[in-house]
């Protein structure tokens, strides 16, 4: 793996704020060695319109290589409602 890389992440999650101003995609952070996730998360935020040109950059990427869909149904993080 490159190692002018950050941070190696897995198991996506993604949640939008109430606004839907504003996605987060929070991840596993991955070792660098193992390629397995160490429990600890790694949380990135981005605009509305760049997470979904984001979007269409990964469908171009899929269809242009013909990579296969996700696994399972995408995990969205739950923002609990403000109690009264």
């Amino acid at each position: 793996m490159n190692e002018n890389v950050d941070v190696y992440v897995c198991e996506p999650e993604v949640g939008i704020n109430r606004q839907l101003e504003a996605i987060f995609i929070q991840f596993n952070v991955m070792d660098r060695e193992t390629h397995e996730g160490t429990g600890r998360s790694h949380t990135v935020l981005m605009s509305t319109p760049d997470a979904m040109q984001l979007l269409q950059t990964l469908l171009y990427v899929q269809k242009k290589f013909s990579l296969p869909d996700g696994r399972d149904e995408p995990a969205m993080i739950e923002i609990p409602q403000k109690k009264n």
